[in-house]
């Protein structure tokens, strides 16, 4: 039976293959959520939406499109059967990267008519061993803030101010609701802005680079891991906050057992329609904020990569290149705004002012005003391995026990696991 199961798996992961070896085959790692509604799903369905206008402009050149898990993409690779274009995350990318699997698009980015579009911060997490190896995929996301008007005429600016904040005695679970399984959303929400400053963001760059100039154990990591296990420790984020996935914070923040939530990316609007749904006049009452002491992590959590074989056939990578850019150039930001995300995605600064301007919805105006001039900072946990971080969310989990590792033992074994996965050939 798990032999039937295994050669069922494989036919199904091959369809279509054979059919797309004289056009284009491209694979898509996000579906739409079904249980959300436009604002959740505008960046897939804007994604869908140009590959379909591309095919109706390149009608002599057939184009398959499917989404496939990452564990699906992976057992593609393992079987030397990658589609032409796919989507992956930046760290899966650095390991296909590394295997030789990617072709690397250095030239189509740069000559691009869309050049100066693609920002470099964006590109940094798919830039390997000097050469760009994808282009930016969906939408840029936010590490935000959601909290209570009625709570806070305004957010604390300051860490005390918000540790000085008594959650308990009004009644709360905590003052923070944060979803983070994994330690990867802490890396990027708590980290990220400890070591955006001018000695952190060098340490980071020589970090992505390999260069080996510095390493977990600098001081300038040890002292912001430090802080935060200090903040994790103090009674500002709700309990259970390193074991619970964000759906799990965002229900805690709807139910109103907290005053604040911490979220990113397409989680933000989850967190907005379920709050809709359970408690609209909570809805009403949503501000948007950055935490206390420094910008908000963001970054592209995908990127769209070209498989290497295509270098063999000039032709078929023409397109596929010409096809990467239009799916990830200035009109896919125009079109996720046409699919819901107004104010949010428009490159255009008029098209925002005018989402400002014509909204209806108040909470989605403050959301867009504070998307628009929040300063952000680049996402630690875009560049490095999973298994980089799997140490640190191991170890900031056990804060949790008196008996846990302090931050100088939890950084020299992110060390060695960045040595064993990162730096290794």
């Amino acid at each position: 039976m798990k032999h039937w199961a295994v050669a069922l798996l494989l036919a199904l992961l091959l369809a279509g293959h054979a059919a797309a070896e004289t056009g284009i085959s491209v694979v898509g790692c996000v579906e739409p959520d079904k249980a959300y509604g436009e604002l959740v799903n505008a960046p897939v369905n804007a994604f869908e939406a140009l590959l379909d206008e591309w095919r109706q402009a390149h009608a002599d050149i057939p184009v398959s499109y499917r989404t496939r898990t990452l564990s699906e993409i992976n057992m593609l690779a393992r079987m030397d059967r990658l589609p032409d274009i796919f989507m992956l995350d930046a760290r899966t990318g650095r390991i296909y990267a590394r295997e030789g699997l990617l072709c690397e698009v250095t030239d189509a980015v740069v000559q691009s008519e869309y050049a100066e579009a693609y920002r470099y911060d964006a590109l940094t997490p798919y830039v390997y061993y000097g050469r760009i190896a994808a282009f930016p995929a969906l939408t840029k996301y936010y590490s935000v803030v959601i909290y209570d008007r009625d709570v806070f005429d305004a957010f604390p600016s300051s860490w005390d101010a918000l540790c000085a904040f008594d959650a308990r005695a009004r009644g709360y679970d905590g003052v923070i609701a944060f979803g983070n399984s994994g330690g990867t959303p802490a890396a990027a929400a708590l980290l990220s802005p400890l070591l955006s400053t001018e000695d952190g963001g060098e340490w980071l760059l020589s970090m992505i680079n390999g260069e080996r100039a510095h390493s977990f154990r600098d001081g300038v990591f040890v002292d912001a891991l430090s802080h935060v296990t200090d903040m994790l420790d103090a009674p500002v984020f709700a309990p259970r906050v390193l074991k619970q996935s964000a759906e799990a914070s965002i229900g805690a923040f709807a139910d109103q057992k907290t005053p604040a939530l911490l979220v990113s990316g397409s989680d933000v609007f989850r967190a907005l329609e379920t709050v809709k749904a359970k408690s609209p006049a909570l809805y009403d009452r949503l501000d948007f904020a950055t935490l206390p002491g420094g910008p908000a992590a963001s970054g592209f959590t995908y990127g769209l990569f070209v498989n290497e074989k295509l270098s063999d056939d000039p032709d078929r990578l023409r397109a596929c290149l010409d096809l990467c850019v239009w799916l990830t150039g200035p009109r896919y930001a125009e079109t996720v705004a046409a699919c819901g995300q107004r104010g949010f995605t428009a490159a255009d600064p008029a098209a925002r002012a005018a989402f400002l301007s014509e909204c209806d919805d108040d909470t989605l105006k403050r959301l867009a005003a504070h998307m628009d001039g929040a300063e952000t900072c680049m996402d630690l946990g875009q560049y490095l391995y999973h298994a980089v971080w799997s140490a640190f969310g191991g170890g900031i989990a056990a804060q949790e026990d008196p008996d846990a590792p302090n931050a100088a033992i939890i950084a020299n074994d992110m060390q060695d696991m960045y040595e064993r996965y990162y730096l290794t050939p």
